[in-house]
């Protein structure tokens, strides 16, 4: 069974990491910040949430 990828809107120079404030306690992993830098969107590399900049 494939677990539901989380999608997670951010605004442009936000600083971001993960886990979130919205994941689960059982869900929870050691904190990494998200490079969004030169991109529109990554993907944490423990839980697969991906991070996307709003438009």
């Amino acid at each position: 069974m494939k677990k539901e990828q989380k999608i997670i809107k951010v605004k442009k120079g936000e600083r971001v990491c993960c886990p979130t404030k919205y994941h689960e306690n059982w869900d929870l992993h050691p904190r990494v910040f998200i490079d969004l830098k030169d991109k529109k969107s990554n993907t944490c590399p423990y839980c697969g949430t991906v991070f996307k900049i709003e438009k």
